[in-house]
Order: C-alpha cells, then structure tokens, then sequence
C-alpha cells in the first residue's frame, strides 16, 4: 500500500474576525479522498464543523489561555465527491481567525486515516 500524498490545497482563509469562516474546498475533490482542515482561532470557544467532519481528538484542539487566548483545531473528513465551494466552520461570540484545508490521496478508506501505518503492519504481518 502506498503512502498518503498531498493532493492540493484550498485558498488560505486570513485576517478579519467573525463567528465563522469559510475555508475553501481544495480542487479536485474526489470520494474517499481526506480532507484536513485547520482552523486558527484568537478564542477557546467550542468550533461546530460541517457534517462528515470531526476534529482529530486528542491532538485537537491546542489552547493557550488568559490574555491573547487563541487556539488550533485540526477537523478532518472523507469526501464523498460532492465537496464544493466552502466548508463552514462556526462558534459563538467575534474572534480572528485564519484556516485551510487540504486534501490528501491514497488513504485508508476506512477508519480513522491518521492510524495509516498501524493498519499497514497489519496487513504485513497476515
């Protein structure tokens, strides 16, 4: 099994502040791909994605508290092949904000694609 590689890149998402951003969907999308999207936040409010994406617990979301409070959260999904446009990611109350997301080819198709090598010596050993 080959390894994961980078597919594209969507717009990066800068400055301004609101209660939500619009991170552009990379191009050519297609089902099984994964897409990983990273959103920074000058706020520890609780961030809702779009369906079909879920944030990559435990390593998400990284807070830094107290004056200047910001945090990383990094979402991830499968794509059907019906991804276009933006995915609308929100919270509650303004903050500043920066995203991206990117989409990866030759991921597990099933699972959570972060235990890639896990599986693959799973599969060796049989």
């Amino acid at each position: 099994m080959a390894a994961p590689a980078f597919g594209a890149a969507g717009t990066y998402l800068t400055g301004a502040s609101g209660t939500s951003a619009a991170i552009a969907v990379p191009s050519g999308v297609t089902a099984d791909q994964i897409i990983l999207a990273q959103l920074y936040i000058q706020s520890t409010a609780t961030v809702t994605g779009p369906a079909g994406f879920a944030e990559k617990t435990p390593a998400s979301p990284i807070s830094a508290t107290g004056p200047g409070a910001h945090t990383l959260r990094v979402f991830w999904k499968r794509a059907t092949g019906n991804d276009s446009g933006t995915y609308s990611f929100t919270w509650t109350g303004s903050a500043y904000r920066e995203a991206s997301a990117q989409r990866y080819t030759g991921c597990i198709l099933t699972g959570d694609p972060f235990d890639h090598w896990a599986v693959v010596a799973v599969q060796e050993r049989k």
